[in-house]
């Protein structure tokens, strides 16, 4: 964190290899659990957007197809190929992207995602979410009937269709009747153990978390997972672009540096104060935070905002629970101020400076009502478990007494 970064060179430390002890995966290493997290927030924050998705679609690699087939030797077998299965599913999957997206095939679409997974017998599968745009919406059964259909087609009107649905989705005959078929024969027995690693030590706070070698420890990597990512293939897409706001109190945001470089103390949160204050643009438009992201581009790189020119995103401000206190109430202001220029800025009301966020909260009437906690009720109950949302709900009668706890 960087006040405490500050007050490590404050005590004459210059050498960046020496600060901090911690081993852990960042948000920018695919596939980590922060990683995960993010993207699955990402997607929430779409259907927040949108509306909930209006198709489900999973797309197999299938060893059969031709493309598979005409590069492998009589000999040889599919699963020996995983370069060959790893380019011809990213293939398959680039063109099933224009077929949605350029062609809309299902209509003109506002918002869609996917992501791929590697089974343990070497197949990888794709998950796609889909979200029309409200003219093509799904309200009739004819308008389902439409692309999907739960009868084997006609062997004369679609003779093609129809052996496909025989040859991939038809079961049987098993037991006796083919003692050789795949239901019969167990094939999953021999997929593997799921893996899981734990340890067991004192509670000791200067304990060396290594994220990295847990990660390696519980990680089953198959050869075609291996390839996509040798190649860079993407394993997840979701348009349009979701741009994640940082949230964080004065000087308590997290900082990564390599250890032999300089330490850059520029944050999202403080360019975009700095923006309203500076640019004219930024001025005019008097934006929430969550609407910054739609009309200017965040650099990770040169740690500044600069006008957006193409495509259109969708700004995130990360969740924040009420336990948190003070950040919790700087996420509620942040979400309700246009055009803020500084913390000191939300803390004056009427030209009053408040001494805390809540104080500030409360006098600009953010919590005369129970409104509050029912938008973060709301907000947590489309991306949060039961138990979650049972444990905020208690949460919420202890500290912070709603009028109404029955309604709420």
């Amino acid at each position: 964190m960087l006040e405490g970064l500050l007050d490590i060179l404050r005590l004459g430390e210059r050498d960046a290899s020496n600060i901090g002890k911690q081993n852990f995966l960042p948000s920018s290493f695919i596939g980590g659990p922060r990683d995960m997290r993010q993207r699955y927030m990402d997607a929430i924050a779409l259907v927040q957007h949108f509306g909930k998705p209006d198709l489900f679609i999973t797309m197999t690699c299938n060893p059969s197809w031709t493309e598979i087939k005409e590069h492998l030797i009589p000999t040889d077998e599919s699963h020996n190929k995983p370069d060959l299965i790893s380019r011809v599913f990213r293939a398959k999957i680039e063109e099933f992207k224009k077929d949605i997206l350029k062609r809309n095939i299902f209509g003109k679409v506002a918002a869609f995602m996917y992501t791929v997974e590697f089974q343990k017998r070497g197949l990888p599968h794709a998950h796609f979410l889909i979200i029309l745009i409200n003219e093509y919406k799904l309200l009739t059964p004819e308008a389902y009937d439409n692309i999907i259909s739960g009868e084997i087609p006609d062997e004369n009107a679609e003779p093609d269709l129809h052996s496909l649905v025989l040859k991939h989705m038809m079961h049987g005959p098993c037991g006796n009747l083919n003692p050789t078929n795949s239901c019969i024969t167990h094939g999953y027995i021999c997929k593997g153990h799921d893996k899981i690693v734990f340890s067991v030590h004192n509670n000791d706070t200067n304990a060396k978390v290594d994220e990295i070698k847990e990660y390696q420890s519980a990680r089953w990597v198959l050869p075609p997972e291996a390839m996509c990512r040798l190649y860079g293939f993407s394993i997840s897409e979701m348009l349009p672009t979701i741009c994640p706001l940082q949230l964080h109190l004065k000087g308590q945001y997290f900082v990564s540096f390599k250890s032999s470089a300089n330490v850059d103390t520029l944050a999202m949160l403080t360019q975009f104060f700095e923006m309203n204050r500076t640019n004219v643009e930024a001025m005019e438009l008097n934006l929430l935070y969550r609407e910054f992201s739609e009309h200017f581009v965040w650099s990770s790189t040169e740690k500044t905002w600069t006008p957006r020119k193409q495509r259109h995103a969708i700004g995130r401000v990360v969740t924040c629970h009420p336990t948190e206190g003070e950040r919790y109430y700087l996420r509620m202001l942040l979400m309700n101020i246009k055009g803020p220029k500084s913390y000191k800025d939300l803390l004056t009301v009427n030209g009053e400076r408040c001494s805390t966020f809540r104080e500030s909260v409360k006098k600009r009437g953010l919590l005369q009502s129970d409104n509050s906690l029912h938008e973060c009720m709301s907000e947590a109950a489309s991306y949060q478990m039961p138990y979650s949302l049972r444990c905020l709900f208690a949460t919420l009668m202890i500290y912070y007494n709603p009028t109404n706890p029955r309604q709420l």
